[in-house]
């Protein structure tokens, strides 16, 4: 009789098991088969994107957090922040400064 293999072996080959495709969603890219997350500040609005820079850039007076879908994720908030083009969060206005 034949020895079985033991779990961590199993974990070894799972990345190499594959029985299913699926479409690339909103908000990520794929590649070679592996999914990422579109990056902080730009934002994926379609699916089966392969672009790694996703549909574009967060517009500004917003921001986007890591596979956000819409480029107007979050507004930047009040008088003391901003937020120019392809933010990932807001950034403070500095003191003497203003904002419009």
């Amino acid at each position: 009789a034949g020895q079985e293999m033991p779990d961590t072996a199993a974990v070894a080959f799972s990345d190499r098991t594959r029985d299913a495709q699926h479409e690339c969603e909103p908000g990520h890219y794929c590649v070679g088969g592996v999914r990422y997350k579109c990056p902080r500040g730009r934002y994926g609005d379609r699916a089966r994107e392969t672009n790694s820079s996703c549909a574009g850039e967060c517009l500004k007076g917003y921001y986007c957090e890591e596979a956000s879908k819409d480029k107007r994720q979050f507004e930047c908030g009040g008088a003391h922040l901003f937020c120019p083009t392809n933010s990932s969060t807001p950034t403070r206005v500095l003191p003497g400064y203003y904002t419009n």
